[in-house]
């Protein structure tokens, strides 16, 4: 939304994007906070081990009052990012690493005097560190001249009804998919489980690789979104596909890279978190390099779903990426996936080989839908007024 308005010039709508993005958050705080405070029970309801429910119960409670300033930080970057200014974010982010990295070590094992909280300790450094850099963040947005033109700070309490039910109405289907998709991929785990604890070790380890290069691609998402954005508030047609496929092109170039790496650099990759000469720890090795060369596979049809959506993000249209991935997640990958691994007895690679099958089909799909909008959509009416 606000880089629709970027694109447009009009920096009203981009005072009032923000604006009513900051009631959200402090709208959606309460039920995150419920939410987080009672997520241990999950735990129970899956049958999880009793001793890690309770290391658990204090981590999830300490991550309660961080969900305000989360929802800030978040508004605050999407704000930067929507007009362009990344490279202050990429410093936030920079800085909070560290940051963050010190408040849990002082606090999970109680140095200078302060006391040992364990678990707790991890979810209140998590806390202070984001509250300092949602505060450091809404600094500059009220000091910057960069910010100041928009007024950000001005009668950021009223409510403007027609522009926040636009906000909900397109904000809460993007929700609702990264609900839907990380649902699944915690499910992966539980049914991971199943299969004994060094495939267990060997899918978060693959899983966490994957998350590594899906974060790369996650940015290049967001360039997609604020891009496309611009491009409907110039109302500017033709750049639309040039934009969604030279980024298509630069994530795809990116998975090969990473593929390349997986495949041919294995070892030494799971050298980084596994003892590989260890003899306890060669099955282990031996389905980790399996599990990296299905997250090849993965990380390539899924990159491209994830930037696509980027674009369509950009066209205001999430009720159709929300709809596709309940179809491809838990109508295609899950069955799939459960009657690979459970029924034709494939184990955890056939759990992975049916998140594969269900994210190809939600990359077609998402691919399609941004042909058809990009050649029958009117850009005019994707303004908010």
């Amino acid at each position: 939304m606000v880089a629709q308005s970027y694109g447009a010039n009009d920096d009203n709508g981009i005072h009032i994007a923000v604006t009513q993005g900051v009631i959200l958050a402090f709208i959606f705080a309460i039920p995150m906070m419920i939410i987080m405070w009672f997520a241990p029970t999950i735990l129970y309801w899956t049958g999880q081990n009793s001793v890690t429910i309770q290391l658990a119960i204090p981590y999830c409670h300490s991550l309660v009052l961080g969900m305000l300033p989360i929802n800030i930080l978040f508004v605050m970057e999407q704000f930067l990012i929507g007009i362009s200014t990344t490279r202050l974010v990429f410093f936030l982010s920079m800085l909070k690493v560290p940051m963050e990295i010190l408040f849990i070590y002082v606090l999970l094992f109680g140095k200078w005097g302060l006391p040992k909280l364990g678990l707790a300790g991890v979810g209140y450094g998590i806390t202070l560190s984001v509250s300092i850099i949602a505060i450091l963040i809404s600094c500059y947005t009220f000091f910057s001249k960069r910010c100041r033109q928009y007024q950000i700070f001005s009668g950021f309490y009223k409510i403007n009804s027609k522009y926040l039910y636009k906000l909900i109405n397109i904000g809460l289907p993007l929700g609702g998919m990264y609900c839907i998709e990380l649902a699944l991929f915690a499910t992966a785990t539980f049914m991971m489980g199943h299969f004994g604890n060094d495939l267990l070790a060997a899918h978060q380890f693959a899983y966490q690789c994957l998350v590594f290069t899906l974060t790369i691609i996650f940015g290049i998402l967001q360039v997609t979104t604020v891009r496309i954005g611009y491009e409907v508030g110039c109302n500017n047609r033709k750049a639309l596909k040039l934009v969604a496929y030279v980024n298509l092109g630069i994530g795809f170039c990116f998975m090969l890279a990473m593929a390349f790496l997986y495949i041919c650099f294995s070892n030494i990759i799971i050298a980084l978190g596994i003892d590989i000469h260890a003899l306890k720890n060669q099955m282990l090795v031996k389905y980790t390099e399996v599990f990296l060369s299905l997250a090849v596979a993965l990380q390539l049809v899924e990159g491209v779903r994830l930037i696509t959506i980027g674009a369509l993000r950009g066209l205001n249209d999430t009720k159709t990426t929300m709809y596709t991935s309940i179809l491809a997640f838990w109508l295609i990958a899950f069955p799939s996936a459960y009657l690979l691994a459970f029924v034709l007895h494939l184990g955890g690679i056939g759990i992975w080989l049916g998140l594969i099958i269900g994210l190809f089909v939600g990359a077609v799909i998402s691919l399609a839908r941004f042909k058809y909008l990009v050649e029958n959509l009117d850009l005019n009416k994707l303004m908010a007024k």
